[in-house]
């Protein structure tokens, strides 16, 4: 063998030790899976998911322990998944998170591996946030602080008062349509308002107990000015899981129409109210009164008088004081909730959308104008036509139904009054 041969051998012969010594070109991205694995070994499978079954790709932190001692430790992949080959026997496995401010719920007690199971899925669960207090003038028949807890789009564990409503707040970082689903626990759905008015009875009637909110693009602004939803649960279990899915865009509904200002028939003045020597002023009582013992009558001068247009002036007490409900609360807010918007959605007697009709701005107008020290303004047409047209408060079965038992002829005079 010539010289020439005998250095192509030695050559070729390096080239060989030189690829086997580095592993070959994917020897650490294969090292994992190519590793033999012996007869007392077995390779065990950790999944992490979220609510909906779909990986969690990062973030995620796999300890494996036995006797209570960490043996493997392991950073699940893009996949969600973390793999080691060890020993056949039983461990426990638990998770961490890189984001410290970061909070799951998955079942603890599940999370075990053994000879004969070598493979586990982990559902993560998002956590409610810290809960707070929601005013809630509809949900009695006074004004109520309630605990409420937001919630985020997503699967979240929630824990809940059995045979109680159970309150949620979803402030959406998008627009689109959501459902919003109970699908672990028992309990019913229901769509409560906004957190400034929040409703007794469900705004949305659920379907097979799952609500549908469509939310407009208007309804997403900078922090403090997107929209806040409240999900009411009834529950029947004390835990249970929220799940808020996010299916489709923004769905074009009458909330899209544009309001039509109301047009009025008087402009609202600074009004002093002046006490009558010798009268009483003596609201009217809505819950025990007859409807004949108040005979309202508009008259020529554009106000309500007690009896005929002759008669005692009538007053509505628009403060916050003002008896049952104040118009005053329910438009500016009290400094802890904001104020709501008066409107009033229009159909037809087939359930067509005719029009939206809004009335704040007058009704600040009268806000503006009225008496400083009791509330009072003149009970004019226009206030007339707002209060009946907007309410439901006296109308049993309204969503907005609030004076129970009243008189219903004689409820939208809930916070009227006259000298007597």
């Amino acid at each position: 063998m010539n010289m020439k041969r005998i250095l192509t051998l030695v050559l070729a012969l390096a080239l060989c030790l030189s690829l086997v010594a580095c592993g070959g070109e994917d020897s650490g991205s294969k090292k994992e899976t190519t590793e033999k694995i012996g007869e007392n070994e077995a390779k065990y499978q950790i999944s992490v998911v979220d609510s909906t079954g779909a990986p969690v790709s990062s973030g995620v932190i796999v300890r494996i322990l036995q006797n209570g001692q960490q043996v493997e430790m392991q950073v699940a992949n893009e996949q969600g998944v973390a793999e080691k080959i060890m020993t056949k026997g039983d461990y426990t496995v638990e998770l961490k998170f890189t984001d410290s401010k970061v909070s799951y719920y998955y079942n603890q007690e599940a999370m075990t591996l053994s000879a004969d199971k070598t493979q586990l899925e982990v559902k993560l669960f998002n956590m409610p946030g810290e809960g707070d207090n929601l005013y809630a003038p509809m949900i009695s028949g006074e004004s109520a602080d309630t605990t409420a807890y937001p919630v985020a789009e997503g699967g979240t564990y929630v824990t809940m008062e059995v045979d109680a409503r159970n309150y949620f707040l979803f402030t959406p970082t998008r627009s689109g349509t959501y459902t919003f689903a109970l699908t672990e626990g028992e309990g019913t759905v229901g769509y409560y308002g906004s957190t400034y008015f929040v409703q007794a009875m469900t705004a949305i009637d659920p379907v097979e107990n799952v609500i549908t909110l469509s939310v407009r693009p208007d309804n997403i602004g900078e922090a403090g000015a997107t929209s806040t939803y409240v999900i009411g649960v009834d529950a029947k279990t004390e835990t249970g899981v929220l799940v808020i899915t996010r299916t489709g865009d923004h769905q074009h509904t009458v909330e899209d129409e544009p309001w039509t200002e109301y047009i009025t028939s008087h402009t609202p003045s600074k009004f002093t109210f002046k006490a009558t020597a010798g009268k009483t002023l003596t609201y009217v009582d809505i819950m025990n009164g007859k409807t004949e013992d108040y005979p309202v009558v508009l008259g020529s001068d554009g106000f309500y008088h007690m009896g005929s247009e002759d008669g005692a002036l009538v007053y509505i007490n628009l403060g916050k004081e003002a008896p049952n409900l104040s118009f005053e609360l329910m438009v500016n807010g009290d400094g802890l909730a904001g104020g709501s918007p008066v409107r009033k959605y229009f159909y037809d007697e087939e359930g067509n959308f005719v029009k939206k009709e809004e009335y704040t701005q007058i009704m600040s107008s009268y806000l503006e104008c009225k008496d400083e020290e009791t509330g009072l303004y003149p009970l004019t047409a226009d206030l007339a036509y707002i209060i009946n047209t907007r309410s439901g408060w006296w109308t049993v079965g309204d969503a907005d139904y609030r004076f129970e038992g009243c008189n219903p002829e004689l409820g939208w005079l809930f916070a009227c009054c006259y000298e007597k």
